[in-house]
């Protein structure tokens, strides 16, 4: 599913009265277009909890994330989203994927 196709679908999710949850996608990227639109449903926020997504800025502040995040994914001001998975500095150092220096 390509990003352009996310919006209308969410849009419609977050007028569904009785959607109480979604899990969802493993892109981070789809996350922060989806969370904001979410956490904007009538009665509260969509509880969203996808099992993928590793990006720092989607909970916490970092030098790599925009400045006004992560508020600028909760506009509502709740935080609606749960993250499955530890975040990418949390487990990069133990990942079998990270360079290390051996010496």
């Amino acid at each position: 599913m390509g990003r352009g196709d996310l919006s209308p679908k969410r849009h419609r999710l977050r007028r569904e009265l009785r959607l109480i949850g979604e899990v969802g996608s493993y892109k981070s990227g789809c996350a922060a277009e989806v969370i904001p639109i979410l956490s904007q449903a009538p009665g509260g926020g969509v509880a969203i909890f996808w099992a993928g997504n590793t990006l720092v800025c989607l909970t916490e502040t970092a030098s790599t994330c925009k400045p006004d995040g992560p508020d600028v994914y909760y506009p509502s001001g709740t935080c609606n989203y749960a993250r499955v998975v530890p975040m990418t500095r949390a487990r990069a150092p133990g990942s079998p994927a990270s360079p290390t220096t051996r010496g």
